[in-house]
């Protein structure tokens, strides 16, 4: 392990600042020094000993309270074709900074981290090489080559105790301390930072939304620097309602049986499903909403039964889905699911709960097959980098990555209004698809769903999620409930 012991060089103090006194003594960071070398550190623990993390070109550097850099170490996590040589770092121009407010010991906080990271040392070690720019490390700006530098600053929106000034602190700061050229994150906080990015006028990408209102937002206005390269609950919708089409279709349905829990989210599918499935001579049944505490669904798989729906979409955000599934299987009620069910997209959920989830079609993130030449690569050098399989937030802010280094490669200027329009005019690869942004800066989505954005949507077979819908995309057939087979 190289290590780097720094106590200002890495964060560019000036000179006046490197006669301060360090705030805990000499002794204090020999002694971390020791432990280092000792390997008795974990990346982990030299995250947690501070608030802010740093990534560039290959290193990791965690600062102090008072700003002093305390350690840096090389990733060795990373694989052969995503790590990026320090000595580029010699020969380079000023870091470009990437800010990342996210919840570092949050459940999303970490995988969202580690894209934008994976990004960073591919545009680091190869040039932004997916945009067609030169290839060399970094992004070669006015003939000077910069190198991508990743600055995190912890939020803790994901804790219980979600505080909203605790965003617009570590946003701020990325700003006006780090001097960040981009702010991405805000999972669960993303509300709090369209105002800071109109503020500053920086470019905030999003790759999570949830809470940002893209009503306000157009390409001239104060908040045209503001992106989002999530689909939003519309473009959800749209997803959710050709999959149940598609299958409804397969069985001949009649009518398709709605039962969700009852969250804002799902009031808004029913009335883009119901046009859609008429078209087709399908009868959208009136929408069944069950409270989030609800574990005993007997009168609902009874209604469900008596309504003689082939296909039910099912959705849920927070509740514990099992019973439901559970309850499902039992009663072998004949009826195909289609769902947005957040708990059965979790890896390991379905041997966690016995196999409840075998046949659920669940509304997922990426998955292993070639939507884009970026989707493949992705998924496996992430897969080896973070230890786990990618999700829809991690595959968005990878994207979200290359995106800003190709717009600055192609705008050859870091001004945020001339990046905005960059943005905004092109057209972008993701491992989700192409993306181009609608006159609210909101990732359009796929229409037709091939030609676009895409989600695609997953079946637990012999306990692996497998895309089974777009049929384009599918590696596999889907699987059918013994019990209730399509029509030959």
């Amino acid at each position: 392990m190289n290590i780097a012991f720094n106590f200002c060089g890495l964060l560019g103090k000036s000179k006046s600042a490197k006669k301060k006194a360090l705030p805990q003594g000499k002794d204090f960071y020999r002694g971390k020094l020791e432990e280092l070398l000792n390997k008795k550190v974990t990346r982990r623990q030299a995250i947690a000993t501070g608030g802010k993390v740093a990534i560039g070109v290959g290193a990791v550097v965690v600062v102090g309270a008072a700003g002093y850099a305390i350690y840096s170490l090389n990733n060795n996590n990373a694989s052969s074709n995503t790590s990026s040589s320090s000595s580029s770092s010699t020969s380079a121009g000023a870091p470009i900074i990437i800010g990342v407010a996210e919840d570092i010991h949050g459940a999303n906080g970490p995988g969202i981290i580690k894209a934008v990271e994976l990004a960073v040392n591919e545009v680091n070690s190869k040039g932004e090489s997916w945009y067609n720019g030169p290839a060399g490390a970094g992004i070669t700006l006015n003939g000077q080559v910069r190198p991508l530098k990743v600055v995190v600053e912890d939020t803790q929106e994901e804790q219980s105790t979600f505080v909203s000034s605790n965003v617009i602190t570590a946003v701020t700061k990325l700003i006006t301390d780090d001097h960040a050229n981009v702010i991405f994150g805000g999972f669960g906080g993303s509300g709090y930072i369209p105002d800071l990015s109109a503020q500053y006028k920086i470019i905030y990408i999003s790759g999570s939304g949830g809470s940002i209102d893209q009503s306000r937002i157009t390409p001239t206005n104060q908040y045209h620097y503001e992106f989002q390269d999530q689909i939003d609950v519309l473009g959800y919708g749209n997803e959710a309602t050709l999959c149940t089409l598609y299958y409804a279709q397969k069985y001949n349905a009649k009518s398709v049986a709605y039962v969700t829990e009852d969250q804002a989210f799902f009031h808004v599918y029913p009335p883009q499903m119901k046009p859609v499935l008429a078209q087709a001579g399908i009868e959208l049944l009136d929408p069944v909403f069950f409270p989030p505490t609800q574990t005993d669904f007997t009168s609902i798989i009874d209604n469900i039964r008596s309504s003689g729906a082939a296909v039910t979409f099912e959705g849920f955000l927070a509740a514990n889905s099992v019973p439901f599934m559970q309850q499902w299987k039992n009663t072998q009620l004949k009826t195909f699911l289609v769902s947005f069910d957040i708990p059965a997209g979790v890896a390991g959920a379905d041997a966690k709960a016995n196999g409840a989830y075998d046949y659920l079609v669940v509304l997922e993130g990426p998955g292993r097959v070639s939507i884009t030449p970026m989707s493949i690569p992705f998924w496996d050098n992430f897969t080896q980098f973070m230890g786990r399989t990618p999700d829809v937030y991690d595959a968005n802010y990878y994207a979200a990555t290359h995106m800003y280094a190709g717009a600055v490669q192609q705008a050859q200027t870091l001004d945020a209004d001339t990046i905005a329009t960059t943005i905004h005019n092109g057209e972008w690869l993701s491992p989700m698809g192409k993306v181009t942004f609608n006159d609210h800066n909101f990732v359009s989505p796929a229409n037709p769903v091939e030609n676009g954005f895409v989600s695609l949507m997953d079946q637990w077979q012999n306990g692996q999620l497998k895309v089974v819908w777009p049929a384009k995309f599918a590696e596999g057939p889907t699987l059918y409930p013994p019990w209730h087979q399509p029509p030959s």
